[in-house]
């Protein structure tokens, strides 16, 4: 994940005709699970999941903040400190 910021991301879900669809933030979260981040751990109840990327061995935790939502609604990508990975997911 060269060159990407070390910055959360926040997914949304825009309305495009009758379909509600991910916006570019999202998808973009989604090319960085599938390609560039590898998942290490998930909270009890599965939402939550704890990834990282090799190339830096920077911390990410996805979640979904408006989990109310169906599906548990848009993701939030978040670099996370190692304290909290340890606390948090046992690392």
């Amino acid at each position: 994940m060269t060159n990407s910021p070390k910055k959360p991301l926040a997914g949304s879900w825009v309305k495009q005709g009758s379909s509600i669809v991910a916006d570019q933030t999202e998808l973009e979260i989604e090319r960085r699970m599938r390609e560039d981040l590898q998942q290490v751990s998930a909270s009890d109840d599965g939402w939550d999941r704890l990834l990282v990327d090799p190339l830096d061995g920077t911390y990410w935790e996805l979640t979904f903040p408006q989990s109310q939502m169906h599906g548990g609604g848009p993701k939030l990508l978040s670099p996370v400190p190692l304290i909290l990975a340890q606390t948090k997911y046992g690392l």
